[in-house]
This record gives C-alpha cells, sequence and structure tokens, in this order.
C-alpha cells in the first residue's frame, strides 16, 4: 500500500480516537486500551485455543498490533496431580501467593514449568502487578530478536514471572470475530464513561453543581448534568420552589447513588450548607476565608439566619456579605426564590451572640445559665412580636443557630417560651 495512503488512514484513525475520547469524556490511552482488549477478544473468539491468556499492543501511530501469548511460570509442587480433588475455580490464579498456596491444574496453554522457563531465550521487558498484590518480572520470547543473544541467566526466572510468546497475526479476524471486537469495544466503553462519570460526581459532593431540569418523576426532579443524571428527592427541595422543565438550577451535591442505570448524583436545595456554599461563590471574601462562616440556621423557602465573623479587622463581615447596595445578599435571595436572610455578627460572648441572632429585636437584659444552656431573654413590648417572628420563626432561627434554649419575657414580666411557641406552631 502507497506510504502516503497509510499515512492517512492513520492520521484519520487517530482522529478518531481522539474524537471517541472526547465525546466519552475518557483518555485517549483508556480508548487504546479498550481497542486491545477488543482485539485480544477477537482473537480468541476466531483462532485462540481453549484456557489461552491473551494479550494485544496496539500503536495508533502506525496501525501495528502485536499479538502475545501469555505463560505463568510455575513450578511441579504446584500442579494438581490426576488423583487430587479440584476446586472448578482452583486454576484461576491472580497473585503470587495463591500460586504458592493453591495447586492448579496445569494447562499448557497458559502455564510453563520455571525448569523448561530457563531454558528458553527470554528478553526482560519489564515488572507487571497482579491486582496491587505483589510485583512480577515480564519476559519476552522473540526468536528474531533474543536467539543467541540477551538470554536470561538461570535463577532469575521465578514462580509467578510471565512470558510472552509472539503470535503471528491472522490477515483478516472474520465476521465473528469482528463482531467480538465491535461488542467489547461499545461494552467497554460504556463501563469506562459510566466509572468517568461516577468519579466526576463523586468530586462533587458537598459542592454545588447546576443542571438542566429534564422532568419530574413522582416528586422527583431529574436533572441533566452534562455529563450524568441528578435527581432533588422530594424531601430535599424547598416546599414552595415551582421549577419548570428546560430550567437550569443550581443544587448541592449530598451523595452519588451507583445502583441505578447511570451513576446519579442526589442533589439538595433546602439543606443549611447549600445556603453556606452559595454564599462563598457570591462572596469572594468567604471563598478566600477572610470571613468565616460560624452557624447557619435555615427553614428553606421562608428564612436564615447566618452568622459571620472577620479574620481582619479591616473588613466588615455584614457589610461583605451584603454587598454594594445589597448586590450580594440580592443575589443569594434571588437564587433563593425570595427566601429572606438576616446576616448576623457572630460572637464568642454567648449573650453577645443570643442578642444578635435576636434581630432584627432589640434586648434590654439577657440572663445566661451556662449548665443548662438556657438564655433568659428580656424584650421591650414594642420589639416582642419582632423577637418571636412570625409563627414564633425569629426565636426559633436564633435557638438553632446558637444551640441554646432562649426564654422570653416582657419587661412587665410576660413570659413566652420558646417549647409554647413551637407547639402553638403546630396547632395552627
Amino acid at each position: 500500500m502507497n506510504s502516503d495512503i497509510l499515512l492517512n488512514m492513520n492520521k484519520k484513525f487517530l482522529s478518531i480516537i481522539k474524537q471517541i475520547a472526547e465525546e466519552k469524556g475518557l483518555s485517549e490511552e483508556k480508548i487504546i486500551d479498550i481497542i486491545e482488549m477488543a482485539i485480544a477478544a477477537a482473537f480468541r473468539k476466531d483462532t485462540g485455543r481453549k484456557g489461552q491468556i491473551i494479550k494485544v499492543k496496539f500503536n495508533p501511530e502506525d496501525g501495528e498490533i502485536e499479538i502475545y501469548q501469555i505463560k505463568i511460570v510455575v513450578d511441579k509442587s504446584m500442579i494438581l496431580e490426576e488423583d487430587e480433588e479440584q476446586d472448578e475455580n482452583s486454576n484461576i490464579v491472580t497473585n503470587v501467593d495463591e500460586l504458592e498456596e493453591k495447586k492448579i491444574k496445569f494447562n499448557p496453554e497458559k502455564h510453563i514449568l520455571v525448569e523448561d522457563a530457563q531454558k528458553l531465550n527470554l528478553l526482560d521487558i519489564g515488572q507487571g502487578e497482579r491486582d496491587g498484590q505483589g510485583k512480577f518480572n515480564i519476559w519476552l520470547l522473540d526468536e528474531n530478536k533474543a536467539k543467541g543473544k540477551n538470554k536470561s541467566r538461570k535463577g532469575k526466572i521465578l514462580v509467578g514471572d510471565e512470558i510472552r510468546f509472539s503470535l503471528e497475526k491472522p490477515e483478516n479476524f472474520g465476521r465473528i470475530a469482528a463482531q467480538t471486537a465491535k461488542q467489547v469495544i461499545i461494552q467497554r466503553t460504556r463501563e469506562a464513561e459510566k466509572d468517568t462519570i461516577l468519579n466526576m460526581l463523586e468530586s462533587k459532593i458537598g459542592k454545588i453543581t447546576s443542571g438542566i431540569v429534564q422532568r419530574f418523576d413522582q416528586g422527583n426532579i431529574i436533572l441533566d448534568l452534562n455529563p450524568g443524571v441528578g435527581i432533588i428527592p422530594l424531601e430535599e427541595q424547598v416546599f414552595n420552589e415551582r421549577h419548570r422543565s428546560g430550567q437550569r438550577i443550581r443544587a448541592l451535591v449530598v451523595s452519588v447513588n451507583n445502583d441505578l442505570r447511570d451513576p446519579t448524583a442526589i442533589l439538595s436545595r433546602n439543606r443549611g450548607d447549600f445556603l453556606k456554599k452559595i454564599f462563598e461563590l457570591e462572596v469572594p471574601e468567604i471563598s478566600s476565608g477572610i470571613v468565616k462562616i460560624k452557624a447557619i440556621a435555615r427553614e428553606a423557602g421562608a428564612r436564615s439566619k447566618i452568622a459571620v465573623e472577620s479574620t481582619d479587622e479591616k473588613i466588615d463581615p455584614i457589610g461583605a456579605c451584603i454587598g454594594q447596595r445589597g448586590s450580594r445578599v440580592q443575589s443569594i435571595t434571588t437564587e433563593l426564590n425570595g427566601e429572606k436572610i438576616d446576616i448576623i455578627q457572630w460572637n464568642e460572648n454567648i449573650a453577645k451572640f443570643i442578642s444578635n441572632a435576636l434581630a432584627p429585636a432589640k434586648i434590654t437584659d439577657i440572663k445566661i445559665d451556662e449548665e443548662e444552656k438556657k438564655a433568659t431573654v428580656a424584650v421591650p413590648d414594642d420589639q416582642l412580636s419582632l423577637a418571636i417572628g412570625k409563627r414564633g420563626q425569629n426565636v426559633r432561627l436564633a435557638v438553632k443557630l446558637t444551640g441554646w434554649k432562649i426564654d422570653l419575657f416582657t419587661n412587665q414580666g410576660e413570659k413566652v417560651e420558646t417549647e409554647n411557641i413551637e407547639k402553638k406552631e403546630e396547632e395552627n
């Protein structure tokens, strides 16, 4: 064949490999591995003998294919005698330790005695590793290159080593072999693509991702993450949000489910961590570590409180989160479909922190019980409704934010406990 034509064919083949790699999100090396496995499967189907271990080396640069038969070095003490019982899987050996512990049924197609191996002219071509359980030497028998030189040194070939015998390349594989190769390439490519997507999704756990709403299934929202699939279960949704097909939305990757047909990311929009990650994306001072989020209390879809502090005295943590003319917090509120957000100053002094947490209400007095982790707070009459909030929401969020029980009472001694507020809300 004309060398220019051959060169063009090889260039085209390389182009196809690159195209498949890009489309499937795989490396070119992975595609070549898949092709080698497919050719080996086709060879075994077309010309191989029972028990043969076939390995293929494919060079995409020149299209050359090298086919080897693999034989593992064993010694006589490991061979199962004819009168000994044998487990049906006992001849499957994956590492040297198994070779030494298990007896095997000798198969000349995949085993060679160590004394016979030491008589061969071999080239030492490196090392390999089986299932991460110990390395072994790899030897090549190539009469054209090895005969009369580069002989293996006696004593260097060990049990468990691998010897490769070059096999003649068939001119064509035939229809069945070609079909086998095609099936293997399709199957292995799908498996590799699935592994790539799984690894990518797992790397996003705890992070924000975005996707297009594909459909709704029994209350769950199914997203196209391109690549990959995401699902927002009903319990991870915000009660008052409404989404439509084709809409792009963001969500927190909570976990990855690999038990379904395709790896699927489990997503959430109602967790406090989702709000935290949105702030990290919108506020550079938070992502850089200058401003830190110390606590979050959220009732998704209604209201949230977030406590922040600054590691730099020159930076106002609340101002940084709000942004110029409220641009940053407004962007976050829009993302959360109008959810109200209270940004408060965190303080090591628990009394001051609880006082800040009850904002926008102003308090007149606070008493702290360290043992019971309880705060008794006095609030003016005109501030009581603000301190309690709609259906007790403000004080309830303050309790979640601080981790302390908070009892409210007016200057006249009228007491309203958090527990009573929550009970009233449940009754309503």
